[in-house]
């Protein structure tokens, strides 16, 4: 079974502009009204943040996308 990247190693891999557009609110995901399904959805996030999808464990990639966003919020009341 393939193990998920550490959520450090996650944070560390975007590029400045994307943490700063994060930090500042303005990074522009593709919306939920978006013609697909929610497991769709979650694997194309996935994939556009780096968190890798494995098969048969998108519950483990979906943990690690909220648990991201979670870290991400944070960092930015740090910065704030």
């Amino acid at each position: 079974r393939n193990k998920m990247p550490s959520m450090e190693n996650m944070l560390q891999a975007w590029p400045k502009e994307i943490e700063d557009e994060l930090r500042n609110g303005t990074l522009e995901l593709p919306s939920a009204d978006i013609d697909l399904n929610v497991e769709e959805y979650a694997r194309m996030l996935c994939s556009l943040l780096g968190i890798p999808v494995y098969d048969g464990c998108m519950v483990d990639s979906a943990h690690a996308l909220i648990t991201l966003f979670v870290e991400s919020q944070v960092s930015n009341n740090v910065y704030a």
